[in-house]
């Protein structure tokens, strides 16, 4: 407000500029992080049908969220096209992790912004403001369940990693001394031994 960057009350600039700096940390910054620290190397290494998957979703899902964010028609303009393009951020978060999402949401936000600035799409109003911070809540409130997913998703795959070089280790272990195991079900009243190395 002293700066000049606004004529309304000081705490309406300050949810604008809050909610902004929010949307431009869940979304902007994971993206560039991925894609710098990962690099276009990682993405060389995956298989045709990988590129084929990333290529279909992409692809519909730009063409999903132009569809819905760009649209003028006034029966196109409600609230409930805003589900169309999650099953794809979801198949973008299964299947392609941090990257995956943080692309698909990029694309997400960059339509609604230019549908909302041609007054097209879902959101629509006279007031700018209005319009900023319906965009901004729709892209805080989708980006955060789809982030939080995408790291139970790799949680759970770095645990599996390191149960398996566990489970070799121990395999290892016992192979070397000559042992076995025994795994005693007390429930069933059923004992199993392990192959002897």
């Amino acid at each position: 407000k002293i700066n000049g960057w606004g004529h309304d009350p000081y705490w309406e600039i300050w949810r604008l500029r809050f909610l902004s700096n929010v949307l431009a940390t869940l979304i902007i910054i994971p993206f560039v992080i991925e894609w710098v620290q990962h690099g276009v190397g990682s993405v060389k290494q995956a298989s045709r049908f990988k590129y084929l998957e990333a290529t279909v979703l992409f692809t519909t899902l730009f063409v999903v969220s132009f569809f819905v964010f760009t649209t003028r028609n006034s029966l196109m303009q409600t609230p409930a096209l805003l589900y169309f393009p999650l099953p794809f951020l979801v198949w973008a978060t299964i299947r392609f992790g941090l990257r995956g999402v943080s692309s698909g949401l990029l694309v997400v936000m960059i339509l609604a912004i230019i549908g909302a600035a041609d007054g097209s799409g879902p959101f629509i109003g006279n007031d700018s403001a209005y319009r900023a911070l319906s965009i901004q809540a729709f892209l805080i409130v989708i980006s955060v369940p789809l982030f939080l997913l995408v790291a139970v998703i790799e949680e759970r795959q770095i645990a599996e990693a390191a149960a398996r070089v566990n489970e070799e280790r121990l395999i290892l272990a016992l192979n070397a001394a000559q042992m076995d195991t025994w795994d005693w079900q007390i429930g069933k009243n059923h004992v199993m031994r392990s192959p002897t190395g």
